[in-house]
């Protein structure tokens, strides 16, 4: 699963702007939860970072814990996971430091613990903005 940076217009307001940086990231399939929270078009300049293992019931689980499971129905459905974990086409970056959500620990994307000190050094730094998904539940209003 994707964990990513994006900005967040909170309640659709370009002056009210939350950043989910590196060290408070969002899931690829939370931006559809932020998307029926604050807008459609809410979420933007999502950078997909980092590749964790996640399955859907799992990243499901975690969502309803965060947001509700009454929000969590209306984007993926009854009881069904997110279908798409991952942002189509990324480029995730190597050797960024960011705090996994999942574990609570500091980490480097695409090295092993062990090599954090060599990654700490690395300056290369490869971004992709990705179309944030659209919004597909049926919400009635």
């Amino acid at each position: 699963m994707h964990f990513c940076t994006a900005r967040i217009h909170i309640g659709g307001d370009n002056n009210n702007i939350y950043f989910a940086n590196e060290f408070d990231p969002v899931s690829w399939p939370e931006i559809s939860i932020l998307q029926l929270i604050h807008g459609g078009d809410s979420v933007d300049t999502v950078v997909p970072f980092a590749d964790v293992e996640q399955s859907g019931p799992a990243e499901r689980h975690r969502l309803a814990l965060k947001y509700g499971e009454e929000v969590v129905a209306e984007v993926f459905g009854g009881k069904q996971p997110p279908h798409q974990l991952e942002a189509p086409r990324a480029t995730l970056r190597p050797g960024a430091r960011w705090r996994n959500p999942l574990t609570g620990l500091l980490e480097t994307t695409g090295q092993a613990e062990s090599d954090d000190a060599v990654a700490a050094q690395s300056t290369e730094v490869l971004e992709t903005e990705i179309e944030p998904p659209r919004m597909t539940a049926n919400r009635k209003r």
